[in-house]
């Protein structure tokens, strides 16, 4: 009957780590590599025994995001660039929109799952049209799945979204000249209302 346990392991320079606890083990790696675990067992009778394993320990996937503008308009296109290289190769790839600097993601702007064999290097090019409401505090996630089942995320520059601008202002007079139509059409989905300015000319 096991009495007790030591792991050992071997870092790349040679040194140990020796961990006095029993199964299973929970050990932060600081640096990818080749590692040995060992984990040598005492019995109650005196005796021990030794199981040992080599590991290799991967590095974090690099992600590459391009910043957005600062200020994005309601309904128009901007390009959203990632590049993924990972060690685990890449499972899956999912971009989300938060409208409050990543207190909640609330929309899956686009997905992309991959088969097997998993590719190492991912590079892609996203066409995104701003439906989303006004904000002051917009930001985008891209959220990385490994074939090892690993999550890992890359984050945006904080951006605005504004509402859409409304386009073709006209001015009519009648024939009676007792008032001007202004007439305009509206862009966006979101205003709550027009504040129509008049200034006299010269100022």
């Amino acid at each position: 009957i096991p009495s007790s346990y030591k792991w050992y392991i071997k870092k790349k320079d040679g040194a140990f780590a020796i961990k006095e606890t029993d199964p299973p083990l929970v050990y932060t790696f600081s640096s990818p590599g080749i590692y040995r675990i060992t984990l040598q067992i005492f019995t109650q009778g005196g005796t021990n025994c030794v199981v040992a394993e080599t590991i290799k320990v991967l590095s974090p996937p690099q992600i590459t995001l391009w910043s957005l503008p600062s200020e994005l308009i309601e309904n128009k296109f901007y390009t959203l660039y990632f590049k993924v290289n990972s060690e685990d190769s890449v499972k899956k790839v999912e971009i989300w929109y938060s409208p409050d600097e990543g207190a909640n993601w609330t929309k899956l702007l686009k997905e992309y799952e991959f088969q097997r064999p998993y590719p190492i290097s991912v590079e892609k090019y996203f066409s995104w049209e701003v439906k989303e409401a006004p904000t002051l505090k917009g930001k985008i996630k891209v959220s990385v799945k490994t074939a090892g089942e690993y999550t890992y995320e890359k984050f945006s520059n904080t951006f605005k979204i504004l509402p859409a601008t409304p386009q073709n202002l006209t001015a009519t007079i009648p024939a009676t000249y007792d008032r001007i139509d202004l007439n305009w059409i509206d862009k966006s989905n979101y205003e709550t209302g027009y504040e129509v300015w008049r200034r006299e000319s010269g100022q």
